[in-house]
């Protein structure tokens, strides 16, 4: 048998199909005979076999395209080291690792937002859940001069962590089962009505 494309291949069946017609009729005056049925049947096992030896192999085909030579035009400056990949699977291993050390690199920012009105020495009280790597500092509203941060587990029972530093080095520490509350208290403000403030984290 031999290797087809699929354009012969469709061909082939086309006239496969009308075999099939030719030799297999209503068989109202017992036309069909083992010979004709045999004919056919070989017929079909040579098709079958083309199919067989034509298909797609994704194992094979892997093997071949990881060793193709990397032919496209190429600047030697857009490649590490300043020399363009070999192969095609050394060009597909490059980009895969340019993407994963770009993916790693975004931060996914999320923040704690908090806010008390100035007759409370409490916030609201904000869920957080694992490690949380707190980056930067408080979006603060311009008249709070500080203020520290509580975190608990059942909402009854907080323990200081002082300001924002003290806060990151407790939550870079978490564990990724810890349930933790947070909520900022003894802020130091000026002027009256509801603050608001904004912690980033990722």
């Amino acid at each position: 048998m031999s290797i087809k494309i699929r354009s012969v291949l469709t061909t082939q069946n086309t006239t496969l199909s009308t075999n099939k017609d030719t030799a297999f009729p209503d068989n109202n005056n017992k036309e069909i005979t083992a010979a004709i049925l045999r004919t056919w049947l070989d017929e079909l096992l040579s098709q079958v076999k083309d199919i067989i030896d034509s298909y797609f192999n994704r194992l094979d085909e892997e093997r071949i395209t990881s060793t193709l030579t990397y032919d496209i035009v190429a600047t030697p400056t857009d490649w590490n080291g300043g020399t363009a990949p070999a192969t095609q699977n050394l060009v597909n291993d490059e980009l895969a690792g340019r993407v994963k050390t770009i993916e790693n690199s975004l931060p996914i920012v999320k923040k704690f937002e908090f806010f008390f009105n100035t007759s409370s020495p409490t916030s609201n009280e904000v869920p957080s859940y694992g490690t949380v790597d707190i980056f930067g500092t408080e979006r603060q509203d311009g008249s709070i001069t500080s203020v520290e941060y509580e975190t608990s587990t059942d909402k009854i029972n907080w323990t200081n962590r002082g300001n924002l530093g003290g806060l990151d080095f407790f939550m870079s520490g978490a564990t990724s089962t810890t349930f933790l509350w947070i909520r900022a208290v003894n802020p130091v403000v000026t002027g009256l009505g509801e603050k608001g403030f904004i912690v980033q984290y990722n």
